[in-house]
C-alpha cells in the first residue's frame, strides 16, 4: 500500500504540471498575460485557475504529512488519513485540468480571427473533456479502495500523455487567431488603399508616388499569408506525441516568420498612406467642423460623423460604407446605383450621410456642405470653407487643394 499511494502521489503531480506548464506558454504566446484579460469570462477563468492551483499545492503538503506519518507509523489510522489526502489530491489534480480547460474555452471564444466553424468544433472538444473529468471525480469520490485509487491515479497519468497533443492544438489555434486578425486588418488596410486610389483617379490626381509601395506592400503580405497558413495548418495537424514538441514548436517558428513579414508590410503600409497623403492635398486649412460653399471635388473620409450636402446642378456622389452601418438620406429625384461597398448617387437636391468609418467623394456646386465628426476633409476646386461657428471664411482655389481636420 505504501508503495502504491506513492506512486499515486507522482502520477497525479504530472498530469496537472503539464496543463500548467501549457496554460503558462498559451499566455506568452498569444500575449495574455494577467493583466491583458480585460473580458469578465477570461478574468474569472483565470482566477479559477489561480485558485485550483493553490488548492492542488495545499492538498499535496496534506498528502506529503499524510504520507510521512504512514511511512513511520503503519497504522490503520494513519492508513485512512493517507488514502483520504491521496483522494483528495487526485481531485484537485483533476480540478486543475478541468479549470484550465475553462481558460482555453474562455480563450477561444474571445479570440478573434478564428473560423466559427472551427472555434465551434474546438469548444465541443473541450466541453468532452470536462465531462470526462467529471466521471473522474465521480469515481474518485465513490471509492476507499487503494487500488482503485491507483488505477484512477494511471488513468490520469495516460489522459495527461494523450491529451498533451490536444491541449497544444487548443493553444496553437489561439495564438494564430492572433495572426488572422492582423492579416484581416491589413486586408482591410488594402481595400482601404484601393478605394483612395480610385478617388484620386477620378479627381485626376497623379497616384504614380504609391505605385512601388503598394507593389511591395502586396508582395510581403502574401508571403505573410503564406507563412501563417502553414504555421495554422501545422497546429490543426498534430497528432504524434512522441512528436507533438517538435511539431509545435515548427509551427510556431512559422507563425512567428509570418509576423515578422507582417511588420515588414506595415513599413510599406506608412509609406503607402504617407504619400496619399501627399497626394490629397498640399495645404493645411483649420480644425473643427467645416462648412464649404463652392464648386469642385470634397473628399471626406471619416470614423465618424455626419456629412449634409445642399447641391446644385448635376451632382455626383460616391460612398464607400467601410463599417456597413452608414446611412444615406436623399431628397429630390435621386438615382441610387449600388456596387459592392460603394454606392453612387446623383440628380439629388440634398444629402445626408451618417455613419463610422466611411469615405465619401461629392462633385459639383454646393451652396454649403457641412461636415460633424472626427476625420478629414480634401476641398479641391473654387469657393470658401470655415470652422463653425466661430471660424474665419477663407478662400480656396488651391491647385493641390486644401486637408481640413474634423474634430467635432
Amino acid at each position: 500500500m505504501q508503495r502504491r499511494l506513492f506512486i499515486l502521489v507522482l502520477l497525479c503531480l504530472a498530469a496537472a504540471s503539464v496543463i500548467t506548464t501549457l496554460t503558462v506558454r498559451a499566455d506568452s504566446l498569444s500575449g495574455n498575460d494577467e493583466t491583458g484579460l480585460t473580458n469578465k469570462d477570461l478574468r474569472t477563468a483565470r482566477t479559477d485557475v489561480q485558485n485550483s492551483k493553490q488548492f492542488f499545492r495545499d492538498a499535496k503538503i496534506n498528502w506529503e504529512k499524510a504520507r510521512d506519518a504512514y511511512q513511520e507509523d503503519p497504522s490503520a489510522s494513519n492508513l485512512e488519513s493517507a488514502k483520504k489526502y491521496a483522494v483528495q489530491l487526485i481531485k484537485q489534480a483533476i480540478d486543475v485540468f478541468d479549470k484550465h480547460y475553462f481558460l482555453l474555452a474562455a480563450r477561444l471564444k474571445n479570440s478573434t480571427g478564428l473560423a466559427e466553424a472551427e472555434r465551434a468544433t474546438m469548444l465541443t472538444d473541450l466541453t468532452t473533456e470536462q465531462v470526462w473529468l467529471q466521471t473522474q471525480r465521480v469515481a474518485i469520490s465513490e471509492t476507499n479502495d487503494p487500488a482503485v485509487i491507483t488505477d484512477i491515479a494511471n488513468r490520469l497519468n495516460t489522459y495527461r500523455t494523450e491529451k498533451s497533443v490536444f491541449v497544444k492544438k487548443v493553444v496553437g489555434v489561439i495564438v494564430s487567431s492572433r495572426i488572422q486578425t492582423i492579416l484581416t486588418q491589413m486586408n482591410d488596410a488594402t481595400a482601404r488603399v484601393d478605394d483612395d486610389v480610385t478617388i484620386l483617379t477620378a479627381l485626376q490626381k497623379d497616384t504614380g508616388s504609391v505605385t512601388s509601395p503598394r507593389a511591395d506592400f502586396a508582395l510581403k503580405l502574401a508571403a505573410a499569408k503564406e507563412k501563417y497558413q502553414l504555421g495554422h495548418d501545422g497546429f490543426a495537424s498534430l497528432a504524434n506525441a512522441a512528436t507533438v514538441e517538435q511539431d509545435f514548436e515548427s509551427a510556431l517558428a512559422k507563425l512567428r516568420e509570418s509576423g515578422e513579414k507582417l511588420t515588414d508590410a506595415k513599413t510599406s503600409l506608412d509609406q503607402i498612406i504617407a504619400e496619399l497623403k501627399k497626394v490629397k492635398a498640399s495645404r493645411v486649412g483649420g480644425n473643427g467642423k467645416l462648412s464649404v460653399t463652392g464648386e469642385g471635388s470634397f473628399v471626406i473620409s471619416a470614423s465618424e460623423g455626419t456629412v449634409t450636402i445642399a447641391a446644385g446642378k448635376t451632382p455626383t456622389l460616391e460612398v464607400f460604407d467601410r463599417a456597413g452601418d452608414c446611412t444615406v438620406e436623399t431628397q429630390g429625384a435621386a438615382t441610387k446605383i449600388p456596387a459592392g461597398r460603394k454606392t453612387s448617387y446623383s440628380g439629388f437636391t440634398q444629402a445626408t450621410i451618417t455613419g463610422t468609418d466611411f469615405l465619401l467623394l461629392y462633385t459639383g456646386a454646393t451652396t454649403e456642405l457641412t461636415a460633424a465628426g472626427t476625420g478629414r476633409a480634401y476641398l479641391k476646386g473654387t469657393g470658401t470653407f470655415q470652422a463653425v461657428p466661430d471660424g474665419v471664411a477663407e478662400s480656396f482655389a488651391d491647385e493641390g487643394g486644401v486637408i481640413f481636420n474634423l474634430t467635432q
